[in-house]
């Protein structure tokens, strides 16, 4: 696996798991109260090269090799790169100086720092060089061409280059490393280092997460991030494992003594057994769980979390409402019960919609409840457990041994049928051979990859979630565990590639043989450029650049205008005389809408027009002006045929499949009556001219085979070859007919 999916990967699932957390707590307010830091012993990861960081640092990124942290920032693919591509000097700075080679085995780190807008700054190690060599020059000179400011700064006999767009920032380091001040001054960043060991590592400020996770997250989640900026002081990662089959992040959490840091409430719990697995169907994309062995002992520490970030009061009042209610207080009626594991889950359910539901597990298996019915007792769960473990209104619960499943009847009724007929997670790990990594945890996460992937766009800003999805090409299942245990924070994505063995026995929904989201990435989406003839007869080039800016360019390569744009474009582009006045305007997608820009880089009036879902591919134009037409391909899976007003075209009955459609269809004519012909993952199936339904609804081996060509035999019928090598025909007295 590349480094560069492993990053996108390891921001992905920890935003994920991370945001889930944001629910737990019913509140979570700063208590603005004194906090001191117990200092634990040994030398701090990285020492040197923080050294030259200052200690208003939002996040650093340590490597100790600049190569690899070079290729980390540049990778287009990469969700790094998005943190320093606010400042465009600054990213083309460091995207020239990896290709200008100079820098190889120095320690090299970069910094971001709130000024306004979050700043980046790199710093190299140069050691005890007191020259300037050849690299600083070549570094000098490159970064004063894009009016960067760069400097050069000693301490201890050790020399330092920094660079950043900000002169402020940039001086702040020259002073801080000839003071002999840094990050390291900073007790809680210390506290923490000291504690990392890897080659290359992260560290973040909990402080600056608004700042921070802004770049990631779509803005209806960002409402959470507060959560994060209380969970702790820093948290940082060892990068202890990278491989093709295995990533794993190791990880502290520092809190300092505030109570109003959640990560208190997971720290005071012994690490307790973890058996979510064996009950969240194995179609789960996401699984959040907490484990205890003393039930009142968690809850204890949860009143002092709420207490410390003056959440109790609106605490207290839900509790006595409770209370007057039930006859018991929450925290009584949790330790009567037995609870030892309360867990969520969201999958996709049998009839592919969205499932999920909050489990608990008690001491013993609960006598009674095992037919479905009304739940009276699902506001004590979200009291005493937080908002993630809400099972939402009129809930329904069922009890199958020590497990309890609450949720919407409709999900709860999926559980069962899961549940009955052993399709759970656990049994699926145990199948693909995956071993989760901590099963004795105060709290475990579990995300696919590619289960998600139809998720990526609702969580994530757009950039991140596409880059996100197309790295899941080649990959059967990419399960990722995090766990929070005494030993600290262990984050393990597993890769399991695919294979014939593997498809065979993959779900779907996680990203198996037949999954639209694995291997929706196998459609062939064009990345341009899109060659466009003017009116005049000459060729043009339209393309999109790497940061997304619309782009004209001669054939011979010299620029004619470049206009900024943020979404990517749909591997097409068209000519199209749309005012039927000899001049050509470009009509391309993005998102889900249909855009038309003239050759001077102006959108056209009344674009652009909205289809109303997403498209993969297209537009493919066809008609003549003005009756001009286009099909696309959905993200859902079906093609759809609109007028440029974006209205779907008359008599268009729509085309989709189960399995994931290749591309556009082709057009087969047998006498005078025209088919459209889809290639699909596995098969191949053949519509009307209209759409509407497959006219060859065999399965099995009678299925026609995905590379099958489709002859006409007269005007009687069209021939093809099947899975199982048999030639067989589909008469048109039988089209006819239905």
């Amino acid at each position: 696996m590349k480094k560069r999916l492993i990053y996108i990967r390891t921001v992905i699932f920890l935003l994920s798991a991370m945001l889930s957390m944001a629910f737990v707590p019913s509140c979570a307010n700063n208590s603005g109260s004194e906090e001191t830091v117990v200092e634990s012993d040994g030398p701090v990861s990285h020492s040197e090269m923080l050294a030259a960081i200052p200690s208003d640092a939002a996040a650093v990124l340590c490597f100790q090799n600049a190569r690899n942290g070079l290729s980390v920032l540049t990778d287009p693919a990469n969700c790094f790169s998005t943190l320093i591509s606010g400042n465009s000097s600054f990213r083309n700075f460091v995207m020239r100086l990896s290709g200008a080679d100079v820098l190889k085995s120095q320690q090299m780190a970069v910094s971001l720092h709130f000024a306004g807008t979050l700043e980046p700054m790199l710093a190299i190690d140069f050691g005890k060089s007191s020259e300037e060599s050849h690299a600083q020059k070549k570094i000098r000179h490159i970064a004063d061409s894009l009016r960067l400011s760069s400097s050069v700064a000693s301490h201890g006999g050790v020399t330092f280059m920094v660079i950043s767009g900000s002169e402020t920032v940039a001086s702040s380091s020259v002073r801080h490393i000839e003071g002999g001040l840094s990050i390291l001054d900073n007790k809680k960043f210390a506290s923490v280092a000291k504690k990392m060991i890897a080659r290359d590592v992260l560290f973040f400020s909990n402080d600056y997460a608004d700042k921070l996770m802004a770049a990631f997250l779509a803005r209806p989640l960002r409402k959470y991030i507060p959560f994060f900026k209380e969970a702790a002081d820093w948290t940082a990662f060892d990068i202890r494992e990278v491989s093709q089959k295995r990533v794993l992040l190791q990880g502290r959490a520092m809190p300092g003594e505030s109570r109003s840091h959640y990560a208190h409430v997971l720290l005071d719990q012994p690490d307790a057994d973890c058996r979510y697995a064996q009950v969240t169907p194995e179609s789960s994309w996401f699984a959040l769980s907490r484990s205890f062995n003393d039930v009142g002992h968690y809850y204890k520490s949860y009143v002092a979390y709420l207490d410390a970030s003056m959440s109790l009061n609106v605490h207290q009042i839900a509790c006595d409402t409770l209370t007057r209610h039930f006859g018991s207080t929450p925290q009584k009626w949790a330790e009567n019960m037995g609870i030892r594991e309360i867990a969520t889950a969201r999958w996709k359910g049998i009839d592919g919609k969205e499932s999920s539901a909050v489990f608990f597990r008690t001491a013993k298996a609960r006598k009674g409840g095992e037919e479905i019915a009304p739940c009276d007792y699902a506001d004590m769960l979200t009291v005493i457990f937080g908002k993630v473990f809400s099972p939402g209104k009129q809930p329904v619960c069922v009890s199958r041994g020590e497990w309890t499943a609450v949720g919407k009847e409709a999900c709860v009724m999926d559980w069962v049928s899961s549940f009955d007929e052993g399709r759970l997670l656990q049994a699926y790990l145990d199948g693909m051979n995956v071993t989760q990594p901590h099963k004795n945890a105060s709290m475990v996460a579990y995300f696919s990859f590619g289960g998600a992937v139809d998720h990526y766009d609702d969580l994530f800003r757009t950039a991140l979630a596409s880059d996100a999805a197309s790295s899941l090409e080649g990959t059967c299942f990419e399960p990722a565990f995090l766990s929070f245990s005494k030993e600290g924070l262990d984050l393990e994505v597993t890769r399991i590639p695919v294979t014939a063995r593997n498809a065979a026995g993959a779900n779907p929904s996680l990203g198996g043989s037949a999954s639209s989201s694995a291997y929706r990435m196998q459609v062939e989406v064009p990345a341009g450029p899109f060659v466009i003839q003017s009116a005049d007869g000459k060729n043009v080039l339209f393309y999109q650049n790497s940061h997304n800016s619309l782009c004209l360019k001669e054939e011979s390569g010299k620029g004619i205008w470049g206009i900024p744009f943020s979404t990517p474009m749909c591997g097409e582009a068209a000519g199209i005389d749309y005012f039927g006045n000899g001049k050509v305007q470009i009509l391309f997608a993005a998102g889900s809408r249909l855009y038309l820009i003239d050759r001077l880089g102006r959108f056209v009036k009344g674009f652009p027009v909205d289809l109303g879902k997403e498209v993969l591919l297209g537009p493919k134009l066809s008609g003549t002006y003005p009756d001009y037409q286009v099909m696309v391909l959905h993200k859902d899976n079906s093609i759809g045929m609109y007028d440029l007003e974006g209205t779907p075209v008359p008599g268009w009955k729509g085309i989709s499949a189960e399995d994931t459609i290749l591309g556009y269809p082709e057009t087969v004519m047998c006498g005078d009556m025209e088919f459209k012909v889809v290639r699909t993952l596995s098969q191949t199936l053949i519509f009307r001219a209209e759409g509407g339904d497959n006219l060859w609804p065999e399965t099995g081996k009678k299925v026609i085979d995905r590379d099958s060509e489709i002859t006409a035999i007269g005007d009687k019928a069209l021939s093809f070859t099947c899975a199982d090598g048999k030639t067989r025909k589909l008469k048109m007295k039988q089209i006819n007919t239905k």
